[in-house]
């Protein structure tokens, strides 16, 4: 059984916007300023919306099995998302669009710290680690860029619990 008080999937979609500089001028992906600051840094900014599929494990029922209603619920993931990038053209003066390459491929994993605060209602703390092409902010040595997120969740639930129907089988003569 894959889904199970301790393993679960998730699919999803997410909404990014990112804030960075970069040392070159001939980067052309989310620019948002003509001269460079103090240290030759030119500010950018771009928006990313991506599809995710992650596989969490919820460690404290796999630790301390399952039960309904624990106040804290530590749940670990690892995923892989496939996104694009809208910047805005001529120095962030232009309407948003796909300028530049515009897609890439991300490894993520995290931590959830989720709080049950009543039978209804949770929050929740998720601490991410990412990986994302280079194709993400158009330029880099490197074939990956990094970064690190913290995002809050508040979660109601309508109709708590699950009812159990029991079905009485009888024989009949």
């Amino acid at each position: 059984n894959l889904f199970t008080p301790v393993i679960g999937v998730r699919i999803g979609g997410e909404f990014d916007q990112m804030k960075g500089a970069t040392d070159k001028a001939t980067c052309n992906i989310g620019l948002i300023q003509e001269k460079a600051d103090k240290g030759n840094a030119y500010r950018q900014k771009f928006n990313r919306v991506a599809l995710t599929g992650d596989v969490l494990v919820n460690l404290g029922n796999a630790i301390a099995g399952y039960k309904p209603g624990r106040f804290y619920e530590p749940i670990v993931y690892a995923g892989a998302s496939i996104g694009w990038h809208l910047t805005k053209k001529n120095g962030g003066t232009g309407d948003w669009g796909y300028y530049g390459p515009s897609r890439s491929m991300g490894l993520r994993a995290g931590l959830i710290n989720k709080f049950n605060i009543t039978k209804s209602f949770a929050a929740a703390l998720d601490l991410r680690f990412e990986e994302v092409q280079k194709s993400l902010d158009g330029y880099g040595l490197r074939s990956w860029n990094e970064y690190v997120s913290a995002q809050i969740a508040l979660t109601y639930t309508f109709n708590p619990g699950w009812q159990v129907i029991q079905n009485n089988v009888v024989d009949c003569p």
